[in-house]
């Protein structure tokens, strides 16, 4: 019965992610108060401007870059890199508004010691850690990475849903440590790069949760699995200076709120992204944001 109703899943996720269509985010840009007209707010007001890389459209999963003014001339800028797979890119936002990025940044923006914040998103439905590993030699992500201040990476759902879909009729709970032991190489491999390209960035690896939650809440080996798949990836950005670990699996787990898109039942909905905004924020705001003002301080 259960594998018949994960067969049912993967059949209404398949279909969900084939007509499920992500429009590009038009970048804004806040305006100074005081020269050329008020602020709609203290830290001013939003109008929509060309990308900075001078395109006008993005396709899924192409480079996408946001620049969000802050008037504080004391501030410093920070740039963000995103890297990942579909909760990189959004998908599941019913705002379309771009998934965690969005709170992320309203969250940056009220920091009095952020002046400008930089987004370039790198996000691709579908993508695995054995993917995001081979997309990391793209001279347009050294690139960014090499500039940033933060890397913001969400990898693994893909790699489970993956296990799932090959072992349906045969699903084993070895299949899954299978996996992780390569989602291991292969996100050690991925910090690795990171840090070669940058030695300074602060890197945050973003935790999974169980994506069978909504429907399969009673069968607990998944809830298991989630767990020890999330440890793995805690003890290897241990292993790396100025590189963090996000739980997010409590977010999913203890909210009364539906959190998950209807539509495939796999991705966070758009309350799915606050809450995962407001945690990412969190932490970069008890390590990077901390640790920038201690340092001013001295």
């Amino acid at each position: 019965m259960k594998k018949a109703i994960i067969l049912a899943i993967i059949c209404c996720f398949l279909s969900a992610c084939s007509f499920y269509r992500v429009d590009s985010v038009t970048p804004s840009e806040k305006k100074a108060d005081g020269q050329e007209e008020q602020a709609e707010t203290s830290k001013g007001k939003v109008e929509e401007e060309k990308p900075i890389t001078g395109k006008e459209t993005f396709e899924p999963g192409e480079n996408e870059q946001q620049q969000l003014y802050v008037e504080d001339e004391s501030a410093a800028d920070l740039r963000v890199t995103m890297l990942g797979d579909s909760l990189t890119e959004g998908i599941g936002d019913e705002t379309d508004n771009g998934g965690y990025r969005y709170f992320l940044s309203e969250k940056l923006m009220e920091e009095p010691s952020i002046n400008q914040v930089f987004f370039e998103e790198y996000g691709k439905k579908g993508l695995t850690s054995a993917g995001l590993k081979k997309r990391l030699k793209e001279a347009e992500i050294v690139e960014s990475i090499q500039k940033t201040d933060v890397v913001v990476v969400t990898i693994g759902g893909n790699d489970v849903m993956n296990v799932v879909k090959k072992n349906f009729l045969n699903l084993k709970v070895g299949d899954f440590y299978q996996a992780m032991d390569k989602y291991d190489s292969n996100v050690q491999a991925i910090i690795k790069d990171i840090r070669t390209y940058n030695e300074e960035a602060d890197i945050y690896l973003v935790g999974i949760y169980n994506p069978f939650q909504l429907l399969l809440s009673d069968i607990q080996e998944f809830d298991i699995l989630m767990d020890e798949w999330n440890r793995r990836s805690n003890r290897i950005v241990e292993q790396y200076d100025a590189a963090y670990f996000v739980e997010i699996w409590e977010i999913f787990e203890e909210h009364d709120e539906n959190l998950i898109f209807e539509g495939d039942y796999f991705h966070p909905n758009t309350k799915g992204y606050e809450r995962m905004g407001e945690v990412i924020y969190q932490s970069v705001k008890d390590n990077t944001i901390s640790r920038e003002q201690h340092l001013e301080t001295e």
